[in-house]
């Protein structure tokens, strides 16, 4: 069997670095491939060493590998369509709780939309490609070839489509030793460091602005500092915004061997979602879950550590009105928690994480899953056929063309 990882993208971001592990993981046991574009991700993180990379261009030639089976999320399905020949296995992995209405026409301009008004909006403007994808992730459930990261991912994809009772939980996975050991850094800095791990953009870039404005608000900046570890399209926003204030600073994007150098050094917590809250913990460092947002955050939200997420969950999409104020923690109380007992918090976090998230267990579950799955590209249907899409897709290439003059 061969498994083609397909996301092809120049980004550094969970579903990369997801691929990535996987790939190096599952590299003795089965021949490896990626797909991507030109100089991308992939391309530029030394994978050649165990992998084949193709570029996402004309069409894939399955004759050349041995059992193919592609692995993506939902919101890659009509690339994958238009990519693939059709005669290959095709298993989906939802990452994110909007990946497949993601695929919607306009999803940019509706996802700050609560999801009551979006589910109404997909189910009559878009009722057509509404259908088509409901009939096509049905065909997924029904040949074992559609699993689900979280409980929050799940629930997501069951409000939109109702479907998916009978689904897996495929859990994000990351390399985790078997004992906890948080190092001993005797020259902590003149000032403690709290950091941010993340994309800063789209349903990021509302968190991030709410946690540093209560970094800010409770003063905390005279004896902290903040750092911001990741790129997108927001960051040049941030910058601007708080470029006066010395202890808010910018790390920029890292390779995977970088912020791993970073997470060892003396960091005090870590806000994140994601695969990103998993790579903090199992470091040692005290991590909190956070969530997506569209809009602004309210604010009566409150933060919870990693350990007491359920079902798996690293995020949950949620809107701007308020939100229960009995869970959760105010900034400063996390912040007394680490202080009177730093390794409890820690090795919780990271016990949490050995538990739920380990490779070698999920590995095997994903393996399994690609075996069991009886779904091919050839299933599935035409999802670009709604005269909505359509207008929209000539709107898009006519901006881009503008914007290229």
């Amino acid at each position: 069997m061969t498994i083609v990882f397909f996301y092809p993208s120049k980004n550094i971001g969970g579903v990369q670095t997801l691929f990535l592990r996987l790939g190096e993981a599952l590299k003795d046991s089965f021949d490896i491939v990626y797909v991507d574009v030109e100089n991308g991700f992939y391309s530029n993180s030394g994978v050649q060493s165990f992998a084949r990379i193709v570029k996402c261009e004309g069409q894939f030639d399955s004759s050349e590998y041995s059992d193919p089976v592609i692995v993506t999320p939902p919101s890659e399905i009509i690339k994958a369509k238009n990519y693939f020949s059709g005669n290959e296995k095709v298993f989906f992995w939802h990452v994110h709780p909007y990946n497949t209405i993601s695929t919607f026409p306009g999803f940019n301009f509706f996802n700050k939309l609560s999801k009551r008004t979006i589910k109404l909006l997909v189910k009559t403007l878009l009722l057509s490609q509404h259908r088509s994808l409901k009939k096509t992730f049905g065909k997924a459930l029904d040949a074992n070839a559609l699993m689900f990261m979280d409980g929050t991912n799940k629930d997501s994809f069951h409000y939109f489509f109702d479907k998916c009772d009978s689904a897996g939980l495929l859990p994000i996975p990351v390399e985790c030793s078997a004992t906890f050991e948080k190092s001993q850094r005797p020259n902590r800095p003149e000032k403690e460091i709290l950091v941010w791990v993340g994309r800063v953009e789209h349903c990021k870039s509302p968190i991030l602005d709410y946690i540093l404005y209560k970094f800010l608000v409770s003063s905390l900046d005279k004896n902290h500092e903040f750092h911001i570890v990741g790129d997108g399209q927001d960051l040049e926003r941030f910058k601007s915004m708080y470029s006066h204030n010395t202890s808010i600073k910018f790390i920029g994007s890292l390779q995977p061997a970088e912020l791993q150098q970073l997470l060892e050094s003396d960091i005090k917590l870590s806000f994140c979602m994601g695969t990103s809250a998993l790579e903090c913990a199992k470091a040692g460092i005290p991590s909190v879950l956070v969530d997506a947002f569209y809009t602004a955050v309210p604010d009566n939200y409150k933060f919870k550590w990693l350990y007491e997420s359920k079902d798996f969950s690293l995020g949950e999409v949620l809107s701007s009105k308020p939100v229960d104020s009995e869970c959760g923690r105010e900034l400063h109380a996390l912040l007394e928690e680490v202080e009177n007992n730093d390794n409890f918090v820690a090795k919780q976090c990271f016990d949490y994480v050995a538990q739920n998230h380990n490779i070698e267990v999920v590995k095997k579950r994903l393996v399994n899953g690609l075996r069991n799955s009886n779904l091919y590209i050839e299933d599935i249907g035409c999802i670009e056929s709604t005269m909505i899409y359509r207008l929209y897709g000539c709107l898009r290439d006519r901006a881009q063309i503008l914007t290229k003059k």
